[in-house]
């Protein structure tokens, strides 16, 4: 359920997805940081070596705000790369392969970016098509894998019934949007949850936290779900 939220909305109870850890980083000056929750599926998304990305980034949280960009951007970088394929324009495609290299490189895409990275400096003109095209279709890939796991298909998800685990970990993260206030990231989460086939109890509780919701009842949220 919970497909992605900004790292400084997410405090979980229990350890980091995959974490591997019992005990939340250190970060420089002893600062403790939050748990960060990496979304389901994260780590079976073909070409993405998420320990590789976290360890590059710095950390978790980064990590899921490159990733972030990375999503934000996949459509349009795609888009750039075809059009100048298809205008033949081999100087703008190697400066474009130049920006994607480091991209796929900070997010764990090692082999994408070592493609791109060969044909930024040896590609030729026959690579640029051939070669370019197997590129393209790897990228196209990767891009539709993150896009599924960091946003979900709430076509697959209409009906369903909502495991526990998920519904709590739900609710902890609305709590901790109310904390800070954030309508925004609570309604995208109401909307969530309302996909799925919810039993009578989880339907009121959901409908209760919306009607607090859209009166900026923080407060009422945090007692509602203390």
């Amino acid at each position: 359920i919970v497909r992605y939220l900004p790292k400084e909305k997410i405090t979980f109870s229990g350890k980091p997805y995959e974490s591997g850890s019992d005990e939340a980083p250190e970060k420089e000056g002893g600062a403790v940081s939050k748990a960060v929750y990496l979304p389901e599926g994260l780590y079976d998304i073909p070409g993405l070596d998420v320990k590789r990305g976290i360890s590059l980034s710095g950390d978790e949280g980064d990590y899921m705000e490159f990733l972030k960009l990375f999503d934000e951007a996949s459509e349009a970088d795609l888009k750039t790369v075809k059009e100048l394929q298809a205008a033949e324009d081999i100087s703008g495609l190697k400066a474009k392969l130049h920006s994607l290299k480091s991209t796929l490189g900070v997010i764990g895409a090692s082999d994408l970016s070592t493609e791109a990275g060969y044909l930024e400096n040896e590609g030729t003109k026959a690579d640029m098509q051939g070669r370019l095209d197997a590129f393209i279709k790897a990228f196209t890939d990767l891009a539709k894998g993150l896009k599924s796991v960091l946003h979900g298909d709430l076509e697959k998800t209409v009906g369903e019934a909502v495991s526990e685990s998920s519904f709590k970990e739900a609710l902890l993260a609305i709590k901790s949007c109310a904390d800070d206030m954030d309508y925004e990231t609570i309604s995208f989460m109401i909307n969530e949850l309302k996909a799925y086939s919810l039993d009578e109890e989880k339907k009121e509780l959901v409908d209760r936290i919306d009607s607090m919701a859209s009166q900026l009842d923080w407060e009422g949220i945090r007692n509602e779900l203390t």
